[in-house]
């Protein structure tokens, strides 16, 4: 027979763990957008990227600045709609167009002097997994364990 993980104690764990994040660092495309790319085509044959952003995500990240955590996003593609929407939302670190994410987020931990530990990273894509793992090898990252 399998043990079911107690909902109190595993909802207890996540709060410890998440009182320890000084860092949210988050990719773009697909966190702070719907995922979609839209290009908007020009007549001289060259095309114009556009986003669309939430606004409730950019009440969150102010409200995670006034709360104390430092922010930022590092993502692979490089996009002036991002630049402007990251100075809106206040973010501190941004990093545009690092397909290998691993020396900006070192970067950032040198920055902040935050270990991995006190880091959120939100990602939802492939390149993000394998950042991931990646990281597994090279800083001993463990994904958390709520026993």
């Amino acid at each position: 027979m399998v043990n079911k993980p107690n909902r109190a104690k595993v909802a207890s764990a996540v709060a410890a763990r998440a009182k320890k994040i000084r860092v949210l660092l988050m990719d773009v495309d697909g966190v702070l957008t719907d995922g979609r790319i839209w290009l908007l085509s020009r007549r001289d044959g060259t095309a114009s990227e556009i986003k669309g952003f939430s606004a409730y995500d950019g009440a969150g990240l102010k409200l995670a600045r006034a709360a104390g955590l430092r922010t930022g996003l590092i993502t692979g593609r490089e996009s002036s709609a991002v630049a402007q929407r990251a100075r809106e939302c206040e973010i501190e670190f941004v990093y545009q167009g690092r397909a290998t994410k691993l020396g900006s987020y070192e970067e950032i931990l040198r920055a902040t002097g935050a270990s991995d530990r006190e880091v959120a990273y939100v990602g939802d894509d492939l390149p993000t997994c394998l950042y991931c793992s990646e990281q597994a090898s090279r800083l001993q990252w463990r994904m958390p364990r709520l026993r």
